[in-house]
């Protein structure tokens, strides 16, 4: 399906975009370019790439598509380098992985060679980070976000489209905003809640030996599962994100809020159950149950 590719950010999701193109299509030239050279390095070494360099000496003459894997704030400035350099093929596309869509996709609106940019967001993204954690299966039956703009063309979206079919994952096209209003609550509000239980343990832990671990099981360890995911990643989305993040806040607060005074109010035992019936059932129906 590709002649070549290039990938700027060989992390989990870019390493496993890498490793599914050379399953599906050995014959694909595929360059990436990133900070850690030794990662590269390696990358070539395992075949999942041909070539590898430095971010400043990305070659964008004859590739068929871009993907930008880099946390969201750098990847603006990435793409839009990308998007300006005159080497760059009529029929090249460029796409991105991030989390936050409008933030990246309004930064890029303007520009003159807007049309050749998609914005995109697979859903399969995980706590760890890093191309020693890369699997091409990851993005199988995986759900991917493609967020056009005015700019794009129906063709150049068909073909991203494509793109994605072709690794196996399912793809839904909607509004920037519209993503990330949703994803604020289903992906960044998850990984924040998950976050601030640890550091509410790790802080009331006043002997430093982390002696909560001792009174806890597999249930805390599956719930603080999300704070194992990197700061610099997280750091981007809540700054790109924040008025729809601090919107849902706000709304979880006021839900907790009301089950405090619940209990406060000394709400009996069928009222408890009630609530956590009501959310297995939703648990049970996310599973497909």
């Amino acid at each position: 399906m590709l002649r070549s590719m290039a990938v700027v950010g060989l992390g989990l999701l870019g390493g496993s975009i890498c490793r599914k193109v050379k399953e599906l299509s050995p014959d694909t030239v595929i360059s990436a370019y990133g900070r850690n050279q030794d990662v590269l390095r390696e990358a070539k070494n395992d075949g999942v790439i041909n070539v590898y360099g430095t971010i400043d000496s990305l070659q964008v003459q004859n590739i068929d598509l871009v993907i930008v894997a880099t946390p969201v704030i750098a990847s603006i400035d990435i793409i839009l380098h990308i998007l300006g350099d005159e080497k760059l093929g009529d029929d090249t596309l460029v796409i991105d992985v991030g989390s936050v869509k409008q933030g990246v996709c309004q930064s890029i609106f303007n520009h003159q060679k807007a049309r050749k940019f998609i914005g995109c967001h697979p859903m399969a993204g995980s706590e760890k980070s890093g191309y020693s954690y890369s699997k091409g299966n990851i993005l199988e039956n995986a759900s991917v976000i493609i967020t056009p703009y005015a700019k794009n063309e129906k063709n150049d979206i068909k073909k991203i489209e494509e793109f994605w079919r072709w690794l196996g994952s399912n793809t839904l096209i909607v509004d920037a905003g519209a993503h990330d209003a949703m994803v604020a609550r289903t992906s960044h509000l998850p990984h924040l809640l998950s976050s601030c239980l640890m550091e509410y343990l790790g802080d009331s832990d006043t002997d430093g030996n982390a002696s909560y671990l001792t009174f806890s099981g597999k249930g805390l360890r599956d719930m603080t599962r999300l704070a194992g995911g990197s700061p610099d990643l997280w750091a981007d989305i809540v700054s790109l994100n924040k008025e729809h993040i601090i919107t849902v806040l706000d709304q979880y607060t006021n839900f907790l809020s009301e089950v405090r005074k619940q209990m406060v109010n000394d709400n009996t035992r069928e009222e408890s159950w009630n609530h956590f019936k009501k959310a297995r059932d939703y648990r049970f129906r996310m599973e497909g149950r």
